[in-house]
């Protein structure tokens, strides 16, 4: 009877093992996913508001006629360095998975 006693509880204290150690990596994924979308946000951005901010600037002054070329091509390029570095936020990624 005692043998019976020690398998079971051997048998249950592996189930609870199991179950804690599976829960404990789902836990931890859950986290580690929170922490890369917080922190993709937070690299994004940046980036955003440096592009809207340079787009609106150009808005205005191609609107106001009070620019130089010189000034307006020093935009240009900051605005042009903004969209590739854009590139690696929206990569452009083909979806149709027929085709692959």
């Amino acid at each position: 009877m005692d043998t019976y006693a020690s398998v079971f509880s051997a048998i249950v204290d592996l189930l609870v093992l199991i179950v804690g150690v599976v829960l404990f990596f789902c836990y931890e994924r859950r986290i580690k996913t929170h922490e890369l979308a917080t922190n993709y946000r937070d690299e994004m951005l940046p980036w955003y508001s440096q592009a809207v901010e340079r787009m609106i600037l150009m808005m205005h002054l191609i609107k106001s006629n009070n620019f130089n070329e010189r000034e307006m091509t020093e935009h240009l390029a900051e605005l042009s360095a903004l969209v590739e570095t854009g590139r690696f936020f929206f990569p452009n990624v083909n979806w149709n998975y027929r085709e692959l």
